[in-house]
């Protein structure tokens, strides 16, 4: 009887881990058969170096503007931007985002324009944007006559070319009175180390972009810069920080409630 009770005690040992191996093989069915995780939505960035870039956003829209071409390289976001590069990415943004009232865009120059700058010749690949610009009467050069077109623009120099575009000439009283100028800014502490030369156009249209409605507002100081209690007007301007900056165009006018500022976002959905 001993050697029967030890091949029944098999016999149940067999079919015990046959039951485990049965009930094991049916798990690992289930969750092979477990639907995948549902796509994200979020749409593919226009480059390939925009992660963690707070302006990432602004780039994508303005590059589906076709102001940033052609996508899927590297948009290289903290490199310094160079004054020609601002102000034709600023020229082309302006026609984009205005394309559905083009007599508010600024006006490219024909090529048979006599060219203003000394350094800007006709056959400049940017000559139609910069000498555009100087002649819709918006300042970006210097005094000699001289544009730089391959300096890094500073953050005081895109801040005031921004300011004519948005709000148009400043007020003759704040041109005339640089301490109240000055007394516009926000409370920057190097707000005083702006140049003398742009602290008008800036301050004269941070004035203009106070009391009015959020979505009227063109917010260019903290959607370019963020929360900050300095400037630094003589560091370049980054391409992000640029891309931030001429998100949103106003129509050179100081009246925003009455004439909002539009953004490529708008644009898009139009």
């Amino acid at each position: 009887m001993v050697p029967h009770r030890l091949s029944m005690r098999r016999i149940v040992a067999v079919l015990f881990l046959a039951f485990l191996a049965t009930a094991c093989s049916h798990g690992h069915g289930k969750q092979q058969a477990m639907p995948t995780a549902t796509p994200s939505t979020a749409p593919t960035p226009a480059f390939r170096d925009l992660d963690n870039i707070s302006a990432a956003l602004f780039i994508d829209q303005l590059t589906q503007l076709q102001i940033f071409w052609p996508p899927g390289g590297l948009f290289e976001p903290q490199r310094p931007v160079l004054r020609r590069e601002f102000v034709r990415w600023l020229m082309h943004a302006d026609a984009a985002i205005w394309a559905s009232n083009p007599a508010i865009a600024i006006a490219p120059a024909s090529t048979d324009a006599k060219p203003y700058f000394v350094d800007v010749p006709v056959n400049d690949p940017d000559f139609a944007a910069i000498e555009g610009m100087q002649d819709a009467g918006i300042p970006i050069g210097f005094p000699d006559r001289h544009f730089r077109p391959n300096d890094p623009i500073t953050r005081e120099q895109a801040l005031a070319v921004k300011a004519y575009v948005d709000c148009g000439a400043p007020d003759p009283l704040l041109s005339g009175d640089v301490e109240q100028a000055y007394y516009e800014l926000p409370h920057w502490r190097d707000a005083h180390d702006i140049s003398r030369a742009y602290v008008a156009a800036i301050g004269g249209c941070l004035l203009d972009d106070q009391g009015t409605t959020p979505e009227h507002q063109l917010n260019t100081i903290g959607r370019t810069f963020g929360a900050t209690d300095t400037l630094e007007p003589q560091r370049p301007l980054d391409r992000a920080e640029a891309a931030a900056m001429i998100w949103k165009i106003g129509e050179r006018k100081p009246d925003l409630t009455n004439f909002p500022p539009r953004s490529a976002a708008d644009a898009l959905i139009q």
